[in-house]
């Protein structure tokens, strides 16, 4: 596995995840309890402390939440208002996105102009607007981050001189996923609480209040 580009075992997963996606409102709408607690299998704190990666919300929050997504992939963009949702309504979440292109090469240069903009303060507009939308666009990635006052030329100087930097990000992320047990994205760890693909705003609320206890 080099670069965090897609491996033969992530490629196995991709089928599932396609097949799942179809009935995936109605399941999620039921709000059913979801998720695994692996504190027993893996160092959840060392998984959550990674480094680099771009944060939201509060830095003291009692529980960290791993959101691993793909701006090519239709489920998280299904299920991104309700997390967020879930975590407004928390207020103590501190949220960590774990990009993790493995739909294509559009994924992985909109993941690359994403973690990019994170040099400049401004990951989260350029994020909003890859995701917010109907796949990886890099002019509406453009058009977010420079009505955040973000500098495009900057972006593609930053692209360049730290690749090496940004596609270590994309390894440890895919390295992550699998130990995680993830074959495909969205996949969410909530504190101990592992969540493979989806889950609808109440099962995000449910899974915080896990973390919490």
């Amino acid at each position: 596995m080099t670069g965090g580009g897609l491996s033969r075992r992530d490629a196995v997963g991709l089928g599932a995840v396609a097949i799942g996606a179809a009935g995936l409102g109605a399941w999620l709408r039921r709000g059913v309890p979801l998720g695994e607690d692996i504190s027993g299998s893996l160092d959840v704190a060392e998984l959550a402390g990674a480094a680099g990666f771009p944060v939201e919300g509060p830095q003291d929050a009692p529980v960290t939440m791993l959101v691993f997504s793909d701006y090519a992939c239709g489920v998280c963009r299904q299920v991104e208002p309700w997390w967020r949702a879930a975590l407004r309504k928390a207020g103590d979440v501190r949220a960590v996105h774990r990009d993790w292109p493995i739909l294509g090469p559009d994924s992985r240069r909109a993941a690359r102009i994403a973690l990019a903009a994170d040099r400049q303060g401004r990951y989260l507009a350029v994020h909003d607007a890859l995701m917010g939308g109907a796949g990886p666009d890099m002019g509406a990635a453009r058009g977010a981050l420079e009505r955040a006052g973000g500098d495009w030329a900057r972006l593609e100087a930053d692209l360049a001189d730290h690749a090496g930097a940004i596609d270590a990000l994309l390894a440890r992320t895919t390295q992550d996923a699998l130990r995680l047990g993830f074959t495909g994205t969205p996949g969410f760890l909530i504190g101990p609480i592992r969540i493979l693909g989806g889950a609808s705003e109440r099962q995000f609320a449910h899974a915080i209040e896990r973390a919490r206890g």
